[in-house]
């Protein structure tokens, strides 16, 4: 039986993907069919969920974007600023 799988972004770590019991292994191809935002689900006010369903509208996975980097300008190079998701 699959387990759960936590992985955090190399990249960036207030990103994280969790692969569910049902997702693809690494060595096939995930076939993510539709994706459903938490904020398209309910009035919601955080951190982007992202959840990802395959062709059997099964959930395979779950993406969290905690955090986004903002180097636009020296005064705020290297600032993180959390993702907050507003949905009215």
């Amino acid at each position: 039986m699959r387990k759960i799988k936590l992985k955090v972004s190399e990249d960036d770590d207030s990103v994280a993907y969790v692969s569910l019991k049902n997702h693809p292994t690494d060595n096939e191809i995930a076939k993510v069919k539709t994706i459903k935002r938490l904020c398209d689900l309910m009035n919601y006010n955080g951190p982007d969920i992202i959840f990802d369903f395959d062709e059997n509208d099964e959930l395979i996975g779950i993406e969290i974007i905690g955090q986004i980097q903002f180097n636009s300008s020296p005064s705020s190079a290297g600032m993180l600023i959390p993702a907050v998701v507003n949905c009215f």
